[in-house]
């Protein structure tokens, strides 16, 4: 008699891209960092810091993560410059953006500037590429389109909860992925076009 032994799959890790140049003047990588301890879920999470990892900036950031890793915790880097379609193919197979922008920053010359405000971020051009929600804090403006997608958060302890709430309920998640599709889908390139055309007719 042939005994078998039944293995279990694997559960898929719920992938989470944290966009953009490594830079702790442009993101509190700290609401990451302490979020992480209070999650919960029996999901494995994949961090992907989609941005250069090699610059000096980056060094006392991947330190941080260093003693949260584990089985359940994985975090995956890039060195270098980040060709298009690879930033672009990351982004269609991640299940969250995580934007943790400092809100009140300063510019290259010290100049006190405010995300949404004063100046833009590159996330509401990533939005355009996925129909996948983003945790941003709460302090952010987003233009009012993008609301759909827009998942404010205030602590890092209310972040790991939306987290959680997206991981465990895939019926609700898959409703919110796909209300973020309709509401973007006016951003076509069709619908550009006919605005310009009819711009010009004007």
């Amino acid at each position: 008699m042939q005994i078998q032994f039944s293995q279990k799959t694997p559960t898929p890790p719920f992938r989470i891209i944290i966009p953009g140049s490594i830079d702790a003047n442009r993101r509190n990588y700290n609401d990451i960092i302490q979020a992480l301890p209070t999650f919960s879920s029996t999901t494995p999470l994949e961090l992907v810091l989609l941005g250069d990892s090699s610059t000096e900036a980056a060094a006392p950031i991947l330190a941080g993560f260093q003693p949260l890793l584990s089985d359940r915790i994985s975090l995956r880097t890039f060195k270098g410059y980040i060709p298009e379609s690879t930033y672009e193919e990351e982004l269609a197979h991640a299940h969250l953006i995580w934007s943790p922008l400092n809100i009140h920053k300063k510019s290259s010359r010290n100049s006190p500037e405010i995300y949404g405000l004063t100046t833009a971020s590159g996330l509401t051009a990533d939005l355009l590429l996925t129909n996948i929600p983003v945790l941003v804090p709460a302090d952010f403006v987003a233009p009012e389109p993008f609301g759909p997608a827009i998942y404010l958060y205030r602590s890092p302890e209310e972040a790991s909860a939306l987290i959680r709430s997206f991981i465990e309920d895939p019926a609700a998640y898959a409703a919110i992925r796909e209300t973020i599709h309709q509401a973007f889908s006016y951003f076509s390139k069709e619908n550009f076009a006919g605005a310009f055309q009819q711009l010009i007719a004007e």
